[in-house]
């Protein structure tokens, strides 16, 4: 009986392990593909033995521990999956080409990863989101709120959304995504009734910056 406990406790860990491995690879993934969309990581680089230094905080997390060896195994592990799955085509030393499921996915991981940058001074700007969404877009509406929340966003009134630091391109990347982009207004003021009030209810935030 103990030795039965004892094998469902290794099996256990080691199922967590493998999950918790798929999920790095997965995010790793993402990341390459991202940084290969943007221009900011290349097919020649991410061929290389020392790509490392070079690559994002998921693909590092996936190497971390790992000795030049082990690395270069893992990356060449990356790029046989993603031709494998059809998300890049091409020769990495000398070109590829990311493909339509590629950008599909890179959307979806460009939206997962939204977050607004904190700047150094708060330039003392509201940024105030406005949008009044169809009835039949009900869930797409919803959606759209749950993600201004995640970034920080607070109600000010109905259908009204506000925060202190620039967001656009954020705030319209999350519209897009759930197709409510033609019903969503973003603005920007630098006056607005009881900023002393929002001040502290955005006081944490806030504390982050001069």
């Amino acid at each position: 009986m103990c030795l039965k406990f004892a094998t469902a406790v290794v099996n256990f860990r080691h199922m967590r392990r493998k999950i918790s491995r798929n999920k790095q690879t997965s995010r790793a993934i993402d990341a390459v593909l991202y940084g290969l969309a943007v221009g900011s990581l290349t097919g020649m680089a991410l061929s290389g033995a020392n790509a490392g230094p070079m690559l994002d905080k998921p693909i590092k997390k996936l190497l971390d521990g790992l000795d030049e060896r082990q690395k270069s195994r893992e990356l060449s592990r990356l790029r046989s999956y993603m031709k494998t799955q059809g998300l890049v085509r091409g020769d990495y030393e000398h070109g590829i080409e990311l493909t339509a499921k590629a950008h599909k996915r890179i959307k979806s991981y460009s939206y997962n990863t939204l977050n607004v940058a904190v700047p150094e001074y708060w330039d003392r700007k509201w940024r105030l989101v406005m949008f009044d969404v169809p009835e039949e877009k009900r869930e797409s509406r919803v959606v759209f709120i749950r993600k201004l929340q995640e970034l920080g966003y607070q109600l000010l009134q109905q259908s009204v959304w506000i925060h202190p630091f620039a967001s656009k391109e954020e705030v319209y990347v999350a519209a897009r995504h759930v197709g409510i982009e033609a019903y969503v207004t973003y603005m920007s003021t630098d006056y607005i009734d009881n900023s002393d009030v929002l001040e502290k209810r955005f006081r944490e935030l806030l504390k982050t910056c001069s």
